[in-house]
């Protein structure tokens, strides 16, 4: 367990850090759903990878698949906490990045629709209810809740499973 919170926290620092710097200097990318999946993609799959290594030497050379997995998954939630907690953080400290958030993401969902040929209306109704999702106090609880769970599961179930899979040692091939 100590082995999963040391490198669930190194990852979640260094989210968190770049989070910092990069909404400082240039915070257009930190708001840019590619840039974000990207990071939390790459950054705690580096952990994961580490953590199940260093689990395997452990034990001798032997990893299961069900072990390596939910060992990758506990790093990935610690390093997301820690990540969602700095940037709670950073919007006590700059709270008009809810607004720099809601126009950068409108601005991409409306680039998106207009590449997928939506009529005019439909872009300007899929708009308007995108903003209603955010007021000046930022988005919604269920906004907010949606957020948390499309972080576990659109990168944190691929890369806890490719990192298993990387990882995991069978006794018999040990």
């Amino acid at each position: 367990m100590r082995n999963n919170l040391i490198n669930g926290a190194l990852a979640g620092g260094i989210l968190s850090i770049l989070y910092v710097i990069l909404y400082i200097f240039k915070p257009e990318v930190v708001f840019n759903s590619g840039f974000t999946y990207g990071t939390l993609t790459i950054i705690p799959l580096i952990f994961m990878l580490r953590a199940c290594k260093q689990e395997r030497e452990i034990n001798n050379g032997v990893l299961s698949f069900g072990d390596a997995f939910l060992k990758s998954m506990a790093v990935f939630i610690i390093a997301i906490l820690i990540y969602m907690f700095a940037g709670q953080i950073m919007l006590m400290i700059f709270p008009e990045q809810y607004a720099i958030a809601g126009e950068i993401q409108l601005e991409q969902a409306e680039s998106m629709y207009r590449s997928m040929g939506m009529p005019e209306e439909a872009i300007q109704e899929a708009l308007d209810k995108m903003s209603e999702m955010f007021d000046e106090n930022g988005p919604s609880l269920s906004m907010y809740l949606l957020g948390i769970l499309s972080m576990l599961f659109v990168p944190g179930l691929p890369i806890g499973i490719l990192s298993a899979v990387i990882t995991k040692r069978n006794p018999h091939n040990a």
